[in-house]
């Protein structure tokens, strides 16, 4: 839940890690959970950001806190611009979160899968 004490969450198959240290954010992927979610580190709180935990592709451009994320796997932070990068390995994507906006983007891939022949 939104808010409550870190230390007491429920966290699936947590992967990438990522720390902001100008707003003291951890943000982490959960990739069974399909999640990506972050702790205050100032108040000990965790706040998911984008997933329901549903595997459905969202379209892009659409608000976060709505979006569904297939095994996120990766994840980095610009937070110059105020964007968190994500590796959503289930749809061969790379999703934009503006953290100003609160809108997910892809922003590179295309859904498409390869298979390498050895």
């Amino acid at each position: 839940m939104d808010g409550s004490v870190a230390r007491n969450a429920s966290i699936s198959s947590p992967w990438g890690l990522a720390y902001d240290p100008s707003s003291s954010r951890l943000y982490f992927t959960e990739a069974t959970g399909n999640r990506v979610r972050y702790v205050n580190m100032y108040l000990g709180t965790i706040h998911n950001l984008v997933g329901t935990g549903a595997t459905t592709l969202s379209p892009t451009g659409i608000p976060a806190s709505e979006a569904n994320i297939t095994a996120p796997r990766g994840i980095d932070i610009d937070p110059a611009n105020n964007l968190v990068y994500v590796v959503e390995s289930g749809h061969f994507l790379i999703r934009c979160i503006n953290l100003t906006s609160g809108i997910m983007t892809s922003f590179a891939g295309k859904l498409s899968k390869v298979f390498l022949h050895f």
